[in-house]
């Protein structure tokens, strides 16, 4: 047995790991010259044996032509919104391809895991949860990176914003998506959380896995596509990118991804920092009110004196802890961002 060594530069296989560690075996039927991908330079590779198969490794209504796979391809892997927002990306996010908190520190902040099979929602989290695109078993079959992935880039890794034409789906981006992978699943704790959560297919081992992500876990930047330059991202900062930066492959210029379904949910959060509002001013306006009253007022006796006092204090007390609470509220978070621009100044600069 070979043992494991990342991919470099040039790859030592036509697909970025040797047929023994692939993770699904099932080969793939020759198909006519007509349907092959006119890239793919690997066409002898390809399996002709009666019990190869005629479909994408689990995707058995997709037939493995080369405009069927290409279309399946940009569905499964697109992420046309982020890759017009690359050049802006290091304003909202840390511009770190291993910024990815593997599955048990995400458990860890009290997050779900969300299986989707949105590429655009890979790795983006809010506070409650992180959505993850579950390992395709295509991705694990050597044929089909042979045959299907093993072309050179096809679309600028840098794509420009202005156009309306999304890059093509190639290799670069598969690289990507199983090098985060590698961050997101660490040690046997991450694996069997990721099979758990239906993330990796159940029949695979840990070693058998660990085996298969060393050959991506060191791969470079200008080897995947620009997405994966990033690490995870919070979704209500990619929601403020969008409002100002309005890319167009964006649905609406108002959310990254429409979140809410239900007119009570978008009112609630809505009404909250407004409710919020009315409450503090509410609260400061009464205490302003309590100490007015009693300087205008003419009790006499000690005790009355202590009582005016008390209140007057209490009510002073209130008015300045609220003032604080909204410095505090206004600050610290002006400050995170202020820090991560700054952060993201210096590394955009060494990039």
């Amino acid at each position: 047995m070979l043992a494991p060594q990342p991919l470099g530069k040039t790859a030592a296989f036509p697909a970025p790991f040797p047929p023994e560690h692939a993770l699904n075996t099932e080969k793939l039927r020759k198909l006519s010259p007509q349907l092959m991908p006119s890239t793919s330079p690997c066409l002898t590779t390809v399996a002709t044996d009666p019990d190869a198969i005629s479909y994408v490794p689990g995707h058995p209504w997709v037939e493995l032509s080369g405009d069927s796979v290409a279309r399946f391809l940009q569905s499964e892997l697109a992420t046309p919104i982020l890759d017009e927002l690359y050049s802006f990306l290091w304003i909202f996010s840390r511009p770190s391809f291993d910024n990815i908190d593997p599955l048990h520190r995400q458990k860890m902040k009290n997050r779900k895991i969300i299986p989707i099979q949105n590429p655009n929602l890979h790795l983006v989290w809010k506070n409650d949860g992180i959505y993850v695109k579950p390992m395709p078993v295509w991705m694990l079959n050597d044929d089909f990176w042979i045959t299907f992935l093993s072309s050179p880039h096809k679309a600028p890794l840098l794509p420009d914003r202005d156009s309306k034409a999304h890059p093509a789906t190639d290799r670069s981006t598969a690289l990507g998506f199983v090098r985060s992978y590698a961050f997101l699943v660490q040690d046997e704790l991450d694996f069997k959380l990721a099979q758990a959560d239906y993330l990796i297919p159940p029949d695979i081992q840990w070693i058998e896995w660990a085996i298969f992500m060393s050959y991506f876990r060191n791969l470079e930047d200008s080897q995947v596509s620009a997405r994966y330059h990033f690490g995870q991202l919070r979704i209500s900062r990619l929601n403020w990118a969008v409002r100002l930066l309005r890319p167009k492959s964006a649905r609406t210029w108002w959310f990254y991804e429409v979140p809410y379904w239900a007119i009570s949910v978008y009112l609630q959060a809505a009404l909250s920092p407004f409710l919020f509002i009315f409450g503090s001013v509410s609260v400061v306006l009464s205490s302003m009110q309590v100490m007015a009253a009693f300087e205008d007022s003419s009790l006499d006796g000690s005790q009355l004196t202590a009582m005016k006092y008390s209140f007057w204090m209490f009510s002073m007390v209130t008015v300045v802890g609220s003032a604080i609470v909204w410095a505090l509220a206004i600050c610290i978070p002006l400050f995170v961002l202020l820090h991560q621009f700054g952060w993201g100044v210096l590394n955009r600069i060494k990039m």
